[in-house]
């Protein structure tokens, strides 16, 4: 069976649940590593990522809006005081998504070496995979991740 959409032409009636939710609604989805990477130091390093699983929008990509980032640290040397991220498709840290942006580190305000990093992205994207992969560095001394948090739109 199939239906008239005004301005769309003729659609398949199976795909009227996907277009009534298009217009009335936006998904918006969390996602998330609590995988503890040790050792992040002053450069970036392939081993030290964190892979970030994906939902999947169609069979064999992801189509979305990567929103926000939050990456929690406890600092284990130095005075760090800039995190930077990469956000890439591939697991070497190749192909990049987002290219490196900085972030200012602001510690608790109870524990000052633990803290947060967050980025707004608003960055529509097609990612042919089902994870991304997100690598860090700090200006100075070291830090260890312990959790990380992304939301996308679709």
């Amino acid at each position: 069976m199939s239906v008239v959409v005004e301005g769309a032409g003729v659609i398949p009636a199976s795909f009227l649940p996907w277009i009534a939710m298009s217009q009335i609604t936006r998904i918006i989805e969390k996602n998330e590593s609590t995988t503890t990477i040790s050792g992040i130091g002053t450069s970036f390093d392939a081993s030290k990522k964190s892979t970030i699983p994906l939902r999947y929008f169609t069979a064999d990509e992801y189509v979305g809006i990567l929103q926000g980032l939050w990456i929690n640290y406890t600092v284990a040397s130095g005075d760090p005081a800039t995190l930077t991220m990469r956000i890439t498709s591939d697991a070497l840290g190749d192909e990049q998504i987002v290219t490196d942006t900085d972030s200012t580190m602001f510690g608790g305000i109870t524990t000052a070496s633990y803290g947060t990093v967050v980025y707004k992205i608003d960055l529509p994207v097609d990612i042919p995979s089902d994870e991304i992969y997100i690598f860090c560095k700090v200006d100075a001394g070291s830090i260890n991740i312990s959790k990380i948090v992304l939301t996308v739109e679709r």
